[in-house]
Order: C-alpha cells, then sequence, then structure tokens
C-alpha cells in the first residue's frame, strides 16, 4: 500500500511541477508545495498505518497545561 500511495505522489508532483515552474516566485512557491505535500504524505502513511495524528486540541490543551501547572 505504501507503494502506491508513493506512486501517486510521484504522479501529483509530475503534474504539477510544469505549473509551477511558470510562476512569478518560484522559490516561495517551490517551498509551500514541498511542505504542503510532505505533510499531507505524512499524515496518509500515518493513516494507512492505522495510527491516528494527534488532533489540534490536545497539543494546544498539553501546551496550557505545562505553561500554567508550573
Amino acid at each position: 500500500m505504501i507503494f502506491g500511495l508513493i506512486i501517486i505522489y510521484i504522479l501529483i508532483l509530475i503534474f504539477d511541477i510544469p505549473v509551477i515552474l511558470k510562476t512569478n516566485n518560484r522559490r516561495k512557491t517551490i517551498i509551500i508545495y514541498s511542505v504542503l505535500l510532505g505533510v499531507s504524505f505524512i499524515i496518509s502513511i500515518l493513516l494507512m498505518l492505522e495510527k491516528m495524528p494527534t488532533t489540534p486540541s490536545i497539543v494546544i490543551e498539553q501546551i496550557v497545561k505545562t505553561v500554567f501547572m508550573r
């Protein structure tokens, strides 16, 4: 399954790279695109492995507890 996911992401890259290279601000576009694609790839792998990612509300709650429980 992971092999299929990698192939899908490679196909997405092949179709998107020509469009990204035509933009005026290439560096910023490539950085943002890479970050978004990387995050979505990591989340997809976690979901395939049945390891649910932590919800933002739990992360925020843990941060607040560590700051105010000192």
